[in-house]
């Protein structure tokens, strides 16, 4: 086995300033997990070394559907340089037999690397997904002694045939890790079969354990939400996508009010599913113990895990979760599904309770024997706050990285 687990340990500062391009596909204003991982650890990266963000500019649409603007991560001490992403090869592979040999990559990504390696001069350049920016990374390697690291942070990454994009261009895929100076994924889940002889490190992602903290005071969100103090509150925090499972979620508070009749489930996020999740609701007749609040900005949703009981996650289909990290920190409980990368993440009967299917039954059966149990909520709340102090704080994740590129620049250096 040669997938290397980066201990939790605090690495001192580097006295070698480093120029770091970042290369991504998406960044902010969308907001997920891959997007605040970049914020959270370029900001920290920021304050020893010179560090570009380089991603494409997007549309409107797509802001409005995926993205906010959220004063807390205006906080931005590094560049991001914006390019249109133009030409790419979407429209080849989407050919029935051209579309299997071209993968969607985008040329655009190409021209606009090597701008900025003439323009930045970077030491490193650190890729985010294999797709599209792929080819860009095989160009640099190939043309330039630059080291490059190769951050998995995205289900588009794993490779397992349940990714369409692995499945389809699986040679291309192995072809182009085998080509990155380092691989970084945040959870073995990505590897599946082909951990023995790939040659990567596992980095989780992470949060802010002094602004996710027990310590904070959720009395208030309960308050604007009208619910009451002695309601048991049931949090979900996702992007609204079929993906996400949340109307699994919705269906499964029929069967945990049939055992618990004070359950309140609070949903938060935004995305195109949240029209049919309102109209489901409705449909199940349960609009009293259900409140779905849209998207809640950062700096208000320590508050939201802070009034909640336990956190509640059936997406089936996850490479590591950062609100997951969250929760844990605010040392809240955890329900989630025995899938992908959550058994990593989530030790059950530990850290909180895994399902064992994302059938609404199941999911139900796995709240209720949580709530069943007053000494194993306390119990996986002190875990889970342990944990994310020792293992998902993002000043730790950042230190990580730091040191992996610390010894790529001096091992390439003249």
């Amino acid at each position: 086995m040669s997938i290397l687990i980066v201990a939790n340990k605090k690495i001192g500062k580097w006295k070698t300033k480093m120029r770091i391009l970042v290369v991504t596909p998406t960044f902010l204003p969308i907001i997920g997990g891959a997007e605040i991982g970049i914020y959270e650890m370029y900001k920290r990266l920021s304050k020893h070394h010179d560090v570009r963000i380089l991603t494409p500019s997007y549309s409107q649409k797509v802001i409005s559907m995926q993205g906010a603007k959220d004063e807390h991560f205006s906080e931005i001490n590094f560049e991001v340089c914006r390019f249109k992403d133009r030409v790419n090869l979407r429209g080849i592979s989407k050919k029935r037999i051209l579309g299997r040999l071209i993968p969607p990559f985008s040329i655009s990504f190409v021209w606009a690397v090597f701008k900025q390696i003439k323009m930045f001069q970077p030491n490193l350049i650190n890729f985010h997904y294999v797709i599209p920016g792929g080819l860009a990374l095989v160009a640099v390697r190939m043309l330039t002694r630059i080291p490059v690291v190769l951050s998995l942070v995205s289900r588009m990454d794993v490779l397992r045939d349940s990714n369409p994009y692995f499945r389809r261009y699986r040679i291309c895929f192995l072809a182009i890790l085998k080509l990155a100076s380092e691989i970084i994924a945040n959870s073995r889940y990505y590897f599946g079969r082909f951990s023995e002889g790939m040659s990567a490190k596992i980095i989780p992602y992470g949060v802010n354990t002094k602004r996710y903290s027990p310590e904070v005071n959720g009395e208030e969100v309960r308050e604007k939400l009208g619910i009451d103090k002695k309601q048991v509150v049931l949090f979900a925090l996702q992007r609204l996508v079929k993906v996400k499972n949340v109307d699994v979620l919705i269906r499964s508070l029929k069967y945990i009010l049939g055992v618990y009749e004070n359950v309140v489930l609070v949903i938060s996020g935004k995305g195109p599913e949240e029209a049919s999740l309102r109209a489901l609701v409705k449909q199940l007749n349960l609009d009293k113990n259900i409140i779905i609040t849209g998207y809640v900005p950062e700096n208000e949703l320590p508050k939201y895990f802070a009034m909640s009981d336990i956190f509640v996650l059936p997406s089936p289909n996850e490479t590591f979760g950062v609100v997951i990290s969250q929760a844990m920190a605010s040392g809240k409980p955890i329900v989630s599904v025995n899938s992908s990368a959550l058994p990593e993440v989530v030790r059950d009967g530990i850290d909180g309770i895994l399902a064992e299917s994302c059938s609404p039954k199941d999911f139900a059966t796995a709240v209720i024997r949580l709530l069943s149990s007053r000494s194993m909520l306390e119990e996986c709340s002190r875990n889970g706050r342990r944990k994310a102090l020792e293992k998902y704080d993002w000043d730790i994740i950042s230190q990580q990285y730091e040191e992996i590129f610390e010894k790529l620049t001096k091992r390439t250096a003249p």
